[in-house]
């Protein structure tokens, strides 16, 4: 049997890995691959990750899930918050590594939070021996559009991964604790909320306002952020059935640089996994960082990867609704990002700290396999059932990868 990283799509298919890889783990990934940074430079880098999420947010009810599955009532979806905030140090501190973040009135927290730095944790080796090869398929659709695109499904058989592809996807869990363990063990790290959850706050928690981080392994930074760069509006986002494919019509996001949707589910085989993308470029090639900034969006709208800012529609194509009865959205709304650093001392100096907070709007919800906003069926959609047996996929697509993750893999989707 031919390799499934040979031939015309090896390319592809190595790029599609490291996308994965690098998907799937995030930030710090980098770090643990590369040269350990140099303690002398002592640039301590904090980061925050603000996020508006809609839809399916912690701590909604069963009877709202339900609801909301069926497809009952117009109301407005739920809507929270979220904060993470990440300090990382080169500096090692005598006593117990202690640091706080004071806040605006306008986050209705009250006291400063405190950045807590996790207890060492050992890092698992990569080699995880030779695992068990995946079984299933990824069935991928690209770009907005009733019907697909002809030579769609892109269709990637998992059980014709590589021994190394294998060993990576195995080892993809504990690479977030790899990349931890790295970190803390070149210097200091303190996070906000303890924990692997992100911390919910009110719908109309606010960012504005002077803000002060001060601890005993960072030099004290003070910044403000403007309205400019608060949290991004919540997406105001609509679905409603369109024969056999569903449309999705959205209001503009105000200081929203474009949009991208994801819509995932399993598949009518089992084992199979379906994904939707609005991105009309290689799935491999669509990973969106959310360390995104102007130029980078602007690219990457041009490449077809996002939607740009001024579209507020697009369609799940009839293909791929009729292969998941049901599937999940994922829909975000990428904001311009707030970046400062201390000033220079001199010309050829680094800066003491460097700061970054990244924006998202994002639409978590469920969508039902020819039912409309009112929960009601398309009679198109009854009358076109599903085939049984996916189209072919085109000659030259990669034929492996390290995905086969399934709920895992859906998570790190962008």
């Amino acid at each position: 049997m031919a390799a499934p990283c040979s031939g015309p799509g090896a390319a592809g298919c190595r790029l599609l890995t490291l996308a994965l890889l690098a998907a799937s783990t995030g930030p710090g990934l980098a770090d643990a691959a590369g040269a350990a940074p140099n303690p002398g430079l002592g640039t301590v880098h904090y980061r925050l990750e603000a996020r508006t999420v809609s839809g399916l947010v912690p701590g909604l009810s069963g009877a709202a899930m339900v609801q909301m599955m069926g497809g009952q009532g117009r109301g407005a979806d739920p809507v929270s918050r979220q904060l993470e905030l990440r300090l990382q140090s080169p500096q090692r501190p005598s006593q117990s590594p202690r640091a706080e973040h004071s806040i605006p009135a306008g986050l209705g927290l009250g006291t400063p939070l405190v950045l807590r730095t996790p207890e060492p944790v050992s890092a698992a080796p990569l080699d995880v021996g030779e695992p068990q090869a995946p079984r299933g398929r990824l069935l991928i659709f690209r770009g907005c559009g009733e019907q697909a695109a002809a030579g769609q499904p892109d269709i990637v058989d998992l059980a014709r991964l590589l021994p190394e592809q294998r060993r990576l996807l195995a080892a993809l869990p504990g690479q977030k604790a790899r990349a931890a363990g790295f970190e803390r063990a070149n210097g200091t790290i303190g996070v906000w909320p303890a924990g692997d959850a992100p911390q919910t706050l009110n719908a109309n928690a606010s960012l504005v306002g002077d803000h002060r981080v001060e601890g005993n392994y960072s030099p004290t930074i003070r910044f403000a952020v403007d309205g400019g760069h608060d949290f991004l509006p919540p997406v105001q986002l609509q679905t409603q059935a369109s024969g056999a494919a569903t449309s999705l019509r959205w209001g503009a996001v105000s200081g929203a640089l474009g949009y991208q949707a994801v819509v995932s589910g399993a598949g009518q085989q089992e084992g199979d996994v379906v994904i939707w993308t609005s991105s009309t470029a290689p799935w491999f090639n669509s990973m969106v960082s959310p360390e995104l900034d102007a130029a980078a969006a602007k690219g990457l709208i041009a490449k077809g990867v996002l939607l740009p800012p001024t579209q507020t529609s697009c369609a799940v194509s009839a293909q791929a609704m009729q292969q998941m009865a049901m599937g999940f959205l994922d829909f975000k709304a990428f904001g311009a990002p707030l970046k400062l650093a201390a000033p220079l001392k001199a010309p050829a100096a680094r800066p003491a700290w460097t700061l970054a907070l990244f924006r998202q709007s994002v639409v978590l919800k469920p969508l039902l396999q020819g039912q409309n906003a009112a929960g009601e069926a398309s009679t198109d959609a009854a009358a076109d059932p599903p085939p049984s047996q996916p189209e072919q996929a085109p000659a030259g697509f990669p034929g492996g990868l390290p995905g086969g993750l399934g709920g895992g893999l859906l998570r790190w989707m962008p």
